[in-house]
């Protein structure tokens, strides 16, 4: 803030030493520090404040300008819409055919075939990840508990 040295400040303490007395200097040292520091923040404040400022400027202007920008999108389209509807209906009605000249009768409904009858038959895809029911059995909790012997004649051959 201010271009002071070393030697400027030991003079004014002196000074301050002097006229205050060594009771007192602590008390006013405190008091102007607390003053700098209420001073810094402030002044921290107020260049916080500008800079929203100016970036909320700037964002208002890169807005305006996304939404020009937009808007000449829109009106691009729309004009890409009407000359392709014109071409649409400049171009259509010439291929347009009468369906009583049709000499295939390719507008006709065709007559079932012999396969459409047949019932689907089930595929077989879906029963290769079907689970085993003896998987599921064991996956499952067990209801039933077994007492060591018990388990030991079950499994005796």
């Amino acid at each position: 803030m201010f271009d002071v040295s070393f030697s400027e400040l030991a003079i004014v303490g002196t000074v301050a030493l002097l006229v205050l007395g060594p009771e007192k200097l602590p008390k006013v040292a405190k008091a102007a520090g607390e003053w700098v520091g209420k001073a810094q923040r402030y002044v921290s404040e107020v260049k916080g404040q500008i800079n929203r400022e100016i970036a909320a400027g700037e964002l208002k202007n890169m807005r305006e300008t996304l939404q020009n920008a937009a808007q000449e999108l829109r009106s691009g389209v729309q004009e890409v819409e009407r000359d392709l509807s014109t071409l649409e209906n400049e171009i259509v009605p010439p291929l347009q055919v009468d369906v009583s000249a049709d000499p295939y009768h390719l507008n006709e409904q065709r007559p079932q075939t012999m396969y459409s009858w047949r019932p689907r038959r089930k595929k077989m895809a879906h029963k290769r990840y079907v689970i085993p029911k003896w998987y599921k059995q064991m996956q499952q909790p067990r209801t039933k508990l077994l007492s060591g012997a018990a388990r030991m004649q079950r499994h005796k051959h």
